[in-house]
């Protein structure tokens, strides 16, 4: 009954939003367009780990300049910002970075380059709220760290827009603490945790709790 009511409730929930937002995406895409970059509305990131271990396309605008993950690995003038991504384990602020837009910084700073999931949630591959989707890299490399069984838990449900660990410190945890609270939520979901949650979420993005 609860998978029942919150996929539809996903589904209503998301085409309102669209609906409510499209004015909004239409500006976000023409801003990207013509940000100087040359590259693509939506990001070119590698594909995301689903429900189930499948891999899908998480559609997201784009923040960074045009194949802004390859030329981490590839590039020498970005290796700096890797060796600090690995000794951190976790996400660099926007403006440490400067792979990122400027264009890509104003949308981050309010979250509007997630908006696109929702297409991702009406297709089935998301929810609006669970955990969130990690890369296939990164979850390899946290089983190669014995963290398979949290790794399991995790993806056993539909990754989120939003979920714990978006509403509980964010980009100020690792990884590895990232991969625990989202297993926490996999294990012990409710209708009353996802209410929180999106009660939660509107709050940390207009304080800025957490995020960079």
């Amino acid at each position: 009954m609860y998978e029942l009511v919150k996929r539809i409730s996903d589904c209503i929930l998301a085409v309102i939003l669209l609906c409510v937002l499209l004015p909004l995406l239409f500006i976000i895409s023409v801003l990207i367009l013509f940000d100087g970059t040359g590259g693509p509305i939506f990001s070119d990131d590698p594909e995301r780990v689903g429900k189930g271990g499948k891999r899908f396309r998480m559609y997201k605008f784009r923040s960074m300049i045009p194949q802004a993950h390859n030329l981490l690995k590839s590039n020498p003038s970005y290796r700096k910002i890797a060796k600090k991504l690995s000794s951190r384990n976790c996400k660099l602020p926007s403006k440490e970075d400067p792979r990122v837009t400027s264009v890509g910084r104003f949308l981050r700073r309010w979250d509007l380059d997630e908006i696109p999931q929702l297409v991702n949630v009406i297709i089935g591959q998301m929810s609006i709220i669970g955990p969130r989707p990690y890369y296939v890299e990164e979850l390899m490399k946290l089983k190669d760290e014995n963290l398979e069984f949290l790794v399991n838990t995790v993806t056993s449900v539909r990754p989120g827009i939003t979920g714990l660990w978006q509403v509980s410190g964010r980009n100020e945890l690792t990884i590895k603490q990232r991969l625990k609270m989202d297993a926490e939520y996999a294990r012990e979901r409710t209708v009353l945790m996802d209410i929180i949650i999106l009660i939660k979420t509107p709050i940390v993005v207009l304080f800025r709790i957490g995020a960079w």
